[in-house]
């Protein structure tokens, strides 16, 4: 929300494709330049027009979580129009 500029809105969807789940969370916010996007998953690391207060750790947290569970976390962003992180976890299937 931090970042959302003034719509405050975010968008959270998830989908189930296969044997994968994708959970997407969008905001319409100030969006990541396109050369910091590679960057943005590394620890302790802010985007230059990031305000207020932070660590840099928030994407960093997610995208170590999401390895941990054998996925992945992708980033993709618009300069002035938003932001959309994309977690894809396997699906866990009940053997019992």
């Amino acid at each position: 929300m931090r970042y959302s500029g003034q719509s405050r809105e975010l968008k959270i969807r998830g989908e189930m494709h296969g044997t994968v789940v994708q959970i997407s969370v969008t905001d319409h916010g100030l969006g990541i330049d396109a050369e910091e996007l590679e960057r943005v998953t590394g620890r302790f690391i802010r985007g230059r027009s990031a305000s207020g207060p932070g660590s840099g750790l928030g994407l960093s947290i997610v995208n170590q979580i999401a390895r941990d569970h054998g996925g992945a976390l992708r980033v993709e962003s618009v300069k002035g129009a938003g932001t959309t992180a994309v977690i894809v976890l396997p699906v866990a299937f009940d053997h019992c």
